[in-house]
């Protein structure tokens, strides 16, 4: 599941003329470089992939409800009321339709002193730092083949989010073991 402030959104999609509903794409299964952030106490993890020749980045949190696995903005974002959800079924649909509005030609023209620029007017990056001594690679790999028994419930939670269910659990466990490394 993937969540966002539709007030923050339209805000960088007026800026930048980047859409956050665009952002799934980075977890779509292509390579992927994820490092941790923290900010105001916040541990948030910035995500970097290749979209059509370009590197995009990706700054989001788990949130604490079990089962999502994208959420842009920290705490103060649950303060807001204008909260929207997607899956990564719903997302695609939308790009797919053209519902979309990300200017990627204008995104890929920007030098990096604009996005610099950009970086440093938005006030959710302030003072954020990025752990590099965290940084993993994230490649597709061929997935290993696994039967094996969980709880109904938790397997029709998943198959409920439609397409790509067995990707998100996945997900879930990737999370659970890097988290888990993190602090051994």
């Amino acid at each position: 599941m993937f969540e966002w402030s539709e007030a923050k959104r339209l805000q960088i999609l007026r800026e930048r003329e980047l859409d956050f509903r665009d952002a799934a794409q980075i977890f779509d299964g292509r390579p992927v470089l994820h490092m941790r952030s923290f900010r105001n106490n916040e541990e948030r993890t910035v995500s970097i992939a290749d979209i059509e020749g370009k590197f995009y980045t990706v700054v989001w949190t788990w949130p604490e409800r079990a089962g999502e696995l994208y959420r842009s903005g920290g705490p103060e974002m649950r303060k807001k009321d204008d909260i929207v959800r997607y899956t990564a079924k719903q997302l695609a649909n939308l790009r797919n339709r053209g519902e979309t509005r990300s200017n990627w030609a204008k995104a890929a023209a920007l030098t990096n002193e604009e996005i610099e620029a950009q970086i440093a007017a938005d006030p959710d990056e302030a003072d954020m730092v990025i752990d590099w001594d965290s940084a993993t690679v994230e490649m597709p790999q061929p997935k290993a083949v696994l039967n094996m028994r969980i709880d109904r419930d938790v397997l029709e939670y998943f198959r409920k989010m439609g397409k790509g269910y067995q990707t998100r659990i996945n997900a879930v466990l990737r999370s659970y073991v890097d988290r888990t490394r993190h602090h051994e």
